[in-house]
């Protein structure tokens, strides 16, 4: 392998993580807007609105880790930069608000570093039954806070910049030299036969 298509591979695993991320924004945005309007704390079409723009971000999302060809566009890039603009400060107070429940309740864990909580994690089977609890309870959500805050951020970081734009550029290019090279690939069979 290359090293410019094992970056492609990185890409590719960093985008299909972009993606599940906003597509847990846009779930988490449902359930939680449906209980505030069930509770009649919010009007149904406010819901329906952010809603919309939540699953237009998600769908974006998809796309580019899908390397999928275009869709047709639910929400401008102006309304779900302004969703991004207010999901991120949520999400930097729930990554905090996870590192002070590690610190308060297994301090032996604040000191590690994000990629020595991932190794606990990823061998939780390993450790006695009171790790596993800290484990699940404290290191987990921990890291789950940390990998939506980086998410949120990355996804902001790119619709600041570009909105969609330079990504949908790429994912489209990357469509049309596969299927260029495919195009020539039977052409250079049929030729050989």
């Amino acid at each position: 392998m290359t090293p410019a298509a094992s970056i492609n591979q990185q890409d590719r695993r960093d985008f299909v993580g972009l993606a599940t991320i906003a597509e847990h924004l846009r779930d988490a945005r449902a359930a939680g807007d449906r209980q505030l309007v069930a509770e009649g704390r919010m009007a149904e079409e406010v819901a329906a609105d952010r809603l919309r723009i939540a699953s237009a971000l998600a769908a974006n999302w998809r796309r580019v880790a899908d390397i999928a060809p275009p869709q047709a566009e639910t929400a401008s890039p102006t309304e779900i930069l302004a969703m991004l603009e207010k999901v991120l400060p949520a999400a930097v107070a729930r990554r905090d608000r996870a590192y002070q429940a590690l610190v308060n309740h297994a301090p032996q864990y604040r000191h590690y570093e994000l990629a020595e909580l991932w190794a606990l994690s990823n061998r939780i089977g390993a450790f006695s039954e009171g790790v596993q609890q800290d484990i699940e309870d404290y290191v987990r959500p921990r890291l789950n806070a940390e990998s939506i805050d980086a998410g949120v951020a990355a996804m902001l970081w790119w619709q600041q910049r570009t909105g969609c734009g330079s990504i949908h550029w790429l994912i489209d290019t990357t469509i049309a030299l596969r299927e260029q090279a495919r195009s020539s690939s039977i052409a250079s069979v049929a030729e050989a036969a």
